[in-house]
């Protein structure tokens, strides 16, 4: 761990509340979350976290693309 991880400011409740409501918003969470994936001045935590669910998202879009073709696959 290098010293500017560190030296990163605390998340606030607030801040982790804001977060965490706007994550829960359609099409303007993904947008929210590569913005703060892709920012040099957003904190750590709050990229990893950001990370953490664009995989989750991208593992449930794959899922629920198998399951959908497999569906219609075995219905023709």
């Amino acid at each position: 761990m290098n010293n500017n991880e560190n030296n990163n400011e605390i998340i606030s409740m607030q801040e982790w509340f804001f977060s965490i409501i706007i994550s829960g918003i359609p099409i303007v969470n993904i947008f929210l979350f590569i913005l703060w994936v892709i920012d040099k001045d957003t904190n750590p935590n709050k990229k990893n976290w950001a990370k953490a669910f664009l995989l989750l998202y991208t593992i449930i879009l794959i899922i629920g693309l198998l399951i959908y073709i497999n569906y219609h696959q075995l219905k023709n």
